[in-house]
């Protein structure tokens, strides 16, 4: 059985591939077409589309200022938005759906209070701010993201919950909620399924 403790320190590419793993789970609904995609003039982390075939641009930070990452995000919005179209023709397997608007995930450990308040002040559905955790599970980093809910393009299908808890044993620690640092929240990830 893997165990929860901790490990060493992660680098930030770490960090950035655990990140990525959480988000190709099946339960997340994102199928990851690419990664590593420089954009006007910077990196976007990878690039998915939703199981409703939403294009989606996925930006990662590692414990940074995630100010720059909401700007960023924005900016993958508008360079991906001027080439769906032309990807659609060259890969129609990938069932993109074009005429609709390009989404944001920008994860981060945490976010700022500017940075939520900048981002809910968008139209819903189009910047998501989604706080991670990584946890060192046997030998590797693994991370816990809180996947948004629908939006209101979406609402008549819920969102898909993140699974990571659900596919790990139940073992006991003898640690507390306070000892991990863990919030009301992040502690749902922890306990049997619903």
């Amino acid at each position: 059985m893997p165990e929860l403790g901790a490990g060493p320190p992660p680098t930030d590419e770490e960090l950035r591939r655990c990140v990525l793993r959480s988000l190709k789970r099946p339960a997340t609904g994102l199928r990851v077409l690419v990664e590593d995609v420089l954009g006007q003039t910077s990196q976007i982390d990878a690039v998915a589309v939703d199981e409703y075939g939403h294009v989606v641009a996925i930006l990662i930070e590692t414990g940074r200022e995630n100010a720059a990452l909401l700007t960023r995000g924005l900016a993958a919005r508008a360079w991906l938005s001027d080439r769906i179209g032309d990807w659609a023709k060259l890969a129609p397997e990938l069932k993109l759906r074009e005429g609709t608007p390009v989404r944001a995930l920008i994860l981060a450990p945490d976010f700022a209070s500017e940075t939520r308040s900048a981002a809910e002040s968008l139209p819903r559905g189009l910047v998501d701010c989604l706080a991670y955790r990584t946890v060192w599970l046997g030998a590797q980093y693994e991370a816990m993201v809180d996947m948004p809910r629908p939006s209101s393009q979406r609402e008549s299908t819920p969102a898909p919950a993140s699974s990571f808890a659900r596919e790990l044993p139940r073992f006991r620690s003898g640690l507390s909620d306070t000892d991990l640092g863990l919030s009301p929240v992040e502690r749902k990830h922890f306990e049997p399924g619903d």
